[in-house]
């Protein structure tokens, strides 16, 4: 989780990222940390065709059908535009 956090954080899209990490010490039945996350993005960035290249392989690498076909679609929309200029 944390790389993936990272990964769009820093890397590719500006947003805000809280990270909530819980451990109740009391519990008696070895529970681990409870993780949760919440990312907010700014939809106004426009990513580059590499970028969205480097996004497409990690939504495979995810098994995310539906996230792959927005990128995807996305993509050729940017390639098509960069083509023209």
């Amino acid at each position: 989780m944390c790389e993936i956090i990272y990964f769009l954080k820093c890397e590719f899209i500006d947003g805000h990222v809280e990270v909530q990490l819980d451990y109740d010490v009391c519990e008696e039945d070895g529970q681990g940390p409870t993780a949760s996350a919440v990312i907010t993005f700014d939809h106004a960035t426009q990513l580059g065709v590499e970028e969205l290249a480097d996004l497409i392989d990690l939504a495979l690498h995810m098994n995310d059908k539906t996230w792959f076909e927005e990128l995807s679609s996305q993509y050729v929309k940017t390639k098509a535009g960069a083509s023209i200029r």
